[in-house]
């Protein structure tokens, strides 16, 4: 009404309850205001999950294999007088099962945040297991620094077994390594 969208729904994906709402001016491409959805609470990294996601998020997020749950909320934003939409994303994993593409080596029980703010990505509290091994990291990805888009990660992990799991998930040079040692 008079150009202007105020939402205030409750709708079901994967089996939970999440909120949407908005206060929009001028829907369309050059809107002002913003929207905000979240989840009530933790709902299955699934199929439908993944398709939602643009074509290169897919790709990133489908190379971990990921599988468990994730609580979120997220946050559209433009101001009158700003050209750009202010993104922002607070994803909390719940008992989550990584296995990468590119290092094979499984990690349960993956619990942490992984927070956007437009372009950026902080990695926070993350922690997960292989059976005896207990890993914990932190990170961050920025997409437009001056020289270029940046991924800085840590991890630390105790009691990780020397076992043939982890020498598999090795690159080939490491792995002639291992075997040499």
């Amino acid at each position: 009404r008079d150009d202007r969208l105020n939402v205030r729904l409750r709708l079901v994906g994967g089996g939970q309850y999440v909120q949407c709402r908005a206060d929009v001016l001028h829907p369309g491409p050059d809107f002002t205001g913003w929207i905000e959805v979240q989840s009530e609470g933790p709902m299955p990294v699934d199929q439908k999950l993944l398709d939602a996601l643009d074509p290169k998020s897919q790709r990133i997020v489908r190379a971990f294999r990921p599988q468990g749950n994730i609580s979120f909320q997220g946050r559209l934003q433009r101001g009158a007088s700003d050209p750009q939409v202010h993104r922002k994303l607070h994803v909390t994993l719940h008992d989550c099962t990584i296995q990468h593409d590119k290092f094979k080596y499984p990690i349960d029980k993956v619990n942490g945040s992984l927070q956007l703010t437009d372009n950026d990505w902080l990695f926070r509290d993350l922690s997960g297991r292989n059976d005896s091994a207990y890993i914990t990291g932190e990170g961050s990805w920025h997409a437009t620094p001056a020289d270029g888009n940046q991924l800085s990660l840590t991890f630390r992990a105790t009691d990780v077994p020397l076992a043939h799991e982890l020498r598999q998930a090795l690159t080939p040079g490491a792995q002639r390594l291992w075997t040499n040692l």
